[in-house]
């Protein structure tokens, strides 16, 4: 457990530094507190986006694409799975699978439901090409929606 912990401190610290030099993002504000998202971000347009950081397995799908647990890892049952009113993206970081400080963003909304209960989150996500290679790409994405 220490070491998922480590691994995710250390993946959500180099996120920090990725969005705060993204050109489209105004602020980043760290939330340390059980049970909430991991960065509040405010863009330069003025949108308030609650982001969750995961880290992505180390082991890729048959066809490549990475795969991402989605779902708290202190609980336990249908409690460790999230709901999809929690957080409003999901970034995951694919250091354990390519050895590089990257990530992937993708819109909650656009995340696959749980098949056992369609108001939470799919625990395990894949992160293929739909994903955006930046928030800023996210955001131009939505904006284009």
């Amino acid at each position: 457990r220490l070491g998922v912990a480590v691994r995710g401190g250390v993946a959500e610290r180099h996120l920090e530094r990725v969005l705060a030099g993204d050109p489209s993002v105004a602020q980043v504000t760290p939330i340390d507190a059980d049970g909430k998202p991991d960065f509040r971000v405010v863009t330069t347009d003025g949108r308030e986006v609650l982001i969750e950081c995961k880290t992505a397995s180390a082991h890729r799908y048959k066809d490549g694409a990475h795969k991402v647990e989605a779902q708290k890892t202190r609980d336990s049952g249908a409690g460790r799975q999230y709901t999809f009113d929690q957080f409003d993206v999901l970034a995951a970081c694919l250091f354990s699978s390519t050895g590089l400080w990257e990530y992937r963003f993708r819109w909650t909304r656009d995340l696959q439901a749980s098949p056992s209960d369609d108001s939470r989150i799919r625990p395990v996500q894949r992160v293929d090409g739909r994903w955006a290679r930046s928030f800023g790409e996210l955001l131009g994405g939505a904006a284009q929606s």
